[in-house]
């Protein structure tokens, strides 16, 4: 039982709101958004009504705050896993080099927006400032191994070109 009455001319009602609910409604959001100004987290109702109208670029100026909190996290985290995976490497026997708990690698905080990111890439190697190394490599590609995909596959066309060459020299 959730509630037990034992006066048998007790009544049970609702007690109406004495006074304006909107203030009340407009306290608890300002008091939610303060919340997550103080912690320096991104409140989704400040930005649901803009949800396809902001680049990366404005979601970066909009949560700078946010972003420049969530690096100093990565910092710390990455330090204590870092700490954490390096004791229980020692506490299960191994030492020295063995003991190496590796390194901590982030994603982006941000999706990434592909067509933004390849335009802005296409931009800087059109003015001289990057090479096709290392835009590959800005996008995730292994350069060696691509660079012989494709010339394989340059290698493959030619044969394929030539072939229909002499096939049609030979009226076939």
């Amino acid at each position: 039982r959730a509630l037990e009455i034992s006066d048998p001319n007790a009544k049970l009602g609702i007690l109406q709101p004495s006074g304006d609910l909107d203030s009340s409604r407009q306290f608890a959001n300002d008091l939610r958004r303060d919340i997550f100004d103080i912690a320096g987290c991104v409140d989704s109702e400040t930005v649901k009504d803009k949800v396809g109208a902001l680049t990366n670029f404005g979601l970066r100026v909009l949560f700078k705050n946010e972003l420049a909190k969530n690096a100093t996290k990565q910092l710390l985290y990455g330090d204590l896993l870092l700490n954490v995976n390096n004791r229980l490497l020692q506490l299960s026997g191994f030492s020295g080099a063995d003991a190496d708990p590796g390194k901590v690698q982030f994603g982006e905080a941000l999706p990434v927006d592909d067509v933004e990111q390849v335009t802005t890439l296409e931009k800087e190697k059109a003015l001289g400032i990057r090479s096709n190394e290392s835009l590959a490599k800005e996008r995730g590609i292994d350069w060696k191994t691509e660079q012989e995909r494709l010339a394989s596959e340059k290698a493959a066309s030619n044969t394929l070109g030539g072939d229909m060459i002499r096939n049609f020299l030979a009226g076939r």
